[in-house]
């Protein structure tokens, strides 16, 4: 086991960088240069506008802080896949969870995504999953559940 000398968590042998903060666990000196794989996320969080335009400011960052948590520590925990990721936010459960809001037809949307950015980027042998991150807002508090391996790229 390596241990990060900056949050002194343990990380597999394996590991490069450390998988609580991300500093990197030796083998460079700082300003070396490197070619490295990176992770880039994209996030479009659907109607955070509206959202943001209801709530006040405090509830608005707590929102946004709690699920930007989350979503850190999944793609710190899942490196090397390819995550497709559908944000749903309720202000209560009239309509059901947040999470069951999306639905076949959606599924197929983000299946067809899927498909074509590993086709348009070239990307092989890389794995792929698609989860689903509920943000429920009752009584003020949000509550973020994230839903890893939600569905199946079934066509």
């Amino acid at each position: 086991m390596a241990s990060c000398s900056v949050c002194g968590a343990e990380n597999s042998e394996q590991a490069r960088f450390c998988q609580t903060c991300g500093t990197s666990l030796g083998g460079m000196e700082p300003g070396q240069e490197s070619r490295r794989t990176v992770t880039a996320v994209f996030v479009d969080i659907v109607g955070s506008t509206a959202l943001a335009e209801r709530l006040d400011t405090e509830t608005t960052t707590r929102v946004l802080d709690t699920y930007f948590g989350r979503m850190k520590d999944i793609v710190a925990r899942h490196g090397g896949a390819l995550v497709f990721v559908e944000v749903k936010a309720r202000q209560d459960r009239a309509f059901g969870d947040a999470a069951e809001a999306v639905g076949y037809a959606k599924r197929r949307r983000m299946v067809r995504l899927a498909l074509d950015y590993v086709v348009e980027h070239g990307i092989v042998n890389c794995p792929c999953r698609f989860d689903v991150v509920s943000i429920q807002l009752e009584s003020g508090r949000p509550v973020v559940e994230v839903f890893e391996n939600a569905f199946d790229a079934v066509r």
